[in-house]
């Protein structure tokens, strides 16, 4: 199999059963994996493959917006923005202001704010990296009421919802979303030899092939051909 080459525009970066559900007016889907399997990496190569630059909200809930660009200089590139220029200037850049820094909000009022982009319809695409530092706080009642509040207004406003989950293990949420994507890394004799991406569902899309192998080198997110 060989690796997309850099020169080659017109090939993607995810896989196509992949894009063409997220061409979809509204949708949930669910990003799952490890931590170091690649999911954020895989958000941003979502961006990228269907030309985002405007008009979403990533709402960070690990580390600040600036710390994202400045670990994925790649990104920085995509949204012209200068690395000399992120490193002294302050969060409130206008050219990072899709990306909101959730680290210090609290479960009730980041969920709120949610809910809130979702109602008004402010931002048609919405990710949410990662869902598990909301959902953590929650008790299992709470967590699946709300999970099904933000599967209702996605519905009601016609928006886009992608949430990412550490770990693989399977809940009530993975059967609310429309769609669900697990990434994997696999060794041998403590080598990384492989990075696998899993279809698990798509709903309302044709998987002709479930599994993909897929590259992370810096940070940038590559299917394998």
């Amino acid at each position: 199999m060989k690796n997309l080459d850099n020169n080659q525009s017109n090939e993607s970066i995810i896989p196509s059963e992949l894009i063409s559900f997220l061409k979809k007016d509204t949708y949930s889907i669910l990003i799952k994996g490890s931590p170091g399997t690649g999911k954020t990496s895989l958000c941003f190569a979502i961006l990228k493959e269907l030309k985002i630059k405007t008009n979403f909200s990533y709402l960070t809930t690990r580390v600040s917006p600036k710390s994202l660009f400045l670990q994925h200089p790649w990104l920085a590139h995509y949204f012209k923005i200068k690395i000399k220029e992120l490193k002294t200037t302050s969060e409130k850049n206008d050219s990072i202001m899709f990306f909101e820094d959730a680290r210090l909000d609290e479960p009730e009022s980041l969920f709120e704010r949610i809910t809130s982009q979702l109602m008004d319809a402010r931002a048609p695409l919405i990710i949410i990296d990662s869902w598990d530092a909301v959902a953590g706080f929650m008790d299992k009642e709470s967590r699946l009421n709300n999970e099904r509040v933000l599967q209702t207004w996605l519905e009601r406003a016609g928006a886009r919802l992608i949430l990412v989950n550490e770990g693989l293990d399977t809940t009530p949420l993975d059967y609310l979303v429309d769609g669900v994507v697990i990434l994997d890394q696999h060794f041998l004799n403590n080598n990384l030899f492989e990075r696998t991406l899993d279809l698990i569902k798509l709903r309302g899309t044709k998987v002709t092939n479930h599994r993909y192998f897929f590259s992370l080198n810096e940070g940038i997110f590559k299917i394998k051909r």
